[in-house]
């Protein structure tokens, strides 16, 4: 896998991807295999300084969690 994006189990940013919102991020533009501690949880598309979530939208989580 060219670009994976690899968060700590304990990142706050987990929760917003499974909500489908749009992370902020500074790489090389391009899609990504978006992992939690080396597994993979699904994809997101970079442009610019946002990552674009594309997690599926019947999947996504809705609600308060924390």
């Amino acid at each position: 896998m060219k670009n994976s994006w690899n968060l700590p189990v304990d990142s706050k940013e987990i929760i917003s991807y499974l909500k489908g919102e749009v992370l902020q991020a500074t790489s090389e533009k391009g899609w990504y295999l978006i992992e939690v501690d080396g597994y993979s949880i699904g994809w997101g598309k970079l442009a610019g300084n946002a990552m674009k979530n594309h997690y599926a939208k019947g999947l996504r989580w809705v609600g308060n969690f924390y």
